[in-house]
């Protein structure tokens, strides 16, 4: 999926190149360089009935007309297992031709998670480390700058030392307010 991301950067940008843009301005829903902020619910499931929510807030910013940048900070719990997590990751997302009112994306971002679990027993510390979130989403226009974001996203962690370390893996759905800003022609 990174690399399904990447390589579709790579057309867009390579299609960009061919259709450069004449000087005028644009009037065009989701065209031109645009910078979004987003606040997201987040609903996830991490194997079996192990589910949770958690909030999410992401910064967009694009380069080009489909290629740019994101950041991303979560904040995860679950009371089925006490679990909690919170992660920083940055990457690039890819913007593709908006169908109808909505703007399809897809992104691959890698950072940080801090991560901790306790089944039973007494509270394990904190694991700390690396961790990658892929994924696809949409942002639906509603009204001017206003749009409604729903993406799924794959997450990894960083390793639990349990009795043999196993990485945390969910399948994230996330659902909320896009503001879009910066947009050429608007």
């Amino acid at each position: 999926m990174i690399c399904a991301v990447l390589v579709l950067a790579l057309f867009a940008n390579a299609e960009e190149r061919r259709d450069v843009p004449s000087p005028a301005l644009t009037s065009s829903w989701g065209s031109g360089k645009v910078n979004n902020i987003s606040m997201s619910e987040i609903g996830f499931v991490r194997g079996g009935m192990n589910t949770g929510t958690g909030l999410d807030a992401a910064v967009s910013h694009y380069f080009s007309k489909h290629f740019g940048v994101a950041a991303d900070a979560d904040l995860l719990r679950s009371d089925f297992v006490n679990f909690s997590e919170y992660g920083y990751r940055v990457g690039p997302t890819v913007r593709f031709n908006p169908a109808w009112r909505i703007q399809p994306f897809a992104r691959s971002l890698f950072g940080y998670s801090r991560f901790r679990e306790n089944n039973t027993g007494p509270q394990r510390p904190y694991v700390n480390g690396f961790s990658y979130l892929v994924g696809a989403g949409g942002d639906v226009w509603l009204a001017g700058p206003i749009s409604a974001r729903l993406a799924a996203d794959y997450e990894q962690n960083p390793n639990v030392p349990d009795p043999r370390p196993a990485a945390t893996r969910m399948l994230r759905f996330t659902m909320g307010l896009s503001y879009q800003f910066g947009s050429a022609g608007r």
